[in-house]
């Protein structure tokens, strides 16, 4: 399993330069990407996939990737108490909380799209030279949301296919969703 930082979206992967009389247009990889591939990079090495005989995955060998896209959380204010403005109903009474509530994390509203995570996460482990030799390799791609935490994240697990086995190494939900970052 590897712990990434939450991903760029892929709508922000690309940078257009030159054109307008500066030259031919052309696309180039933008800073956040380059910043990105380098994090994903030191993560993986983290996870120990330098260090483990059977990756990176040899040329030819098919991969399984399961993600789990973990939204920014925000901490919310506790709530204080409240009256609703009517004789004798208190805000609990419509199913509000009342009184100091202990913080607690929900999701950022701002969230990338799945599809966007999966190429950024697939390009970053590509590049960090440890997973696999090419992303062609991927055969099997699984992604869901997972629990929102702090500064967000992206859970991967990886495996090996082997050519008759038809079994996935994703945890099944509800366990998929419950893994958290802390």
């Amino acid at each position: 399993m590897i712990r990434l930082p939450y991903p760029i979206s892929a709508n922000v992967y690309w940078k257009i330069v030159g054109g307008k009389g500066r030259g031919p247009a052309r696309l180039i990889v933008s800073a956040e990407a380059q910043a990105y591939k380098r994090a994903a990079a030191v993560a993986v090495q983290l996870a120990g996939f330098d260090q483990d005989p059977s990756w990176p995955a040899p040329v030819g060998q098919a991969v399984e990737v399961c993600l789990q896209l973990h939204p920014k959380a925000l901490k919310a204010k506790p709530q204080s108490k409240r009256s609703t403005g009517k004789a004798g109903q208190s805000a609990q009474s419509h199913g509000k909380a009342t009184g100091s509530a202990p913080e607690s994390l929900t999701a950022s509203a701002v969230l990338i799209d799945l599809d966007n995570a999966i190429k950024v996460t697939l390009d970053a482990l590509t590049a960090s030279g440890l997973v696999w030799v090419d992303d062609r390799q991927v055969k099997r791609i699984s992604a869901e949301y997972g629990s929102p935490c702090e500064g967000g994240g992206l859970t991967v697990w990886l495996g090996h296919i082997r050519q008759d086995d038809t079994s996935s190494i994703c945890p099944v939900s509800p366990e998929f969703s419950e893994v958290g970052l802390s």
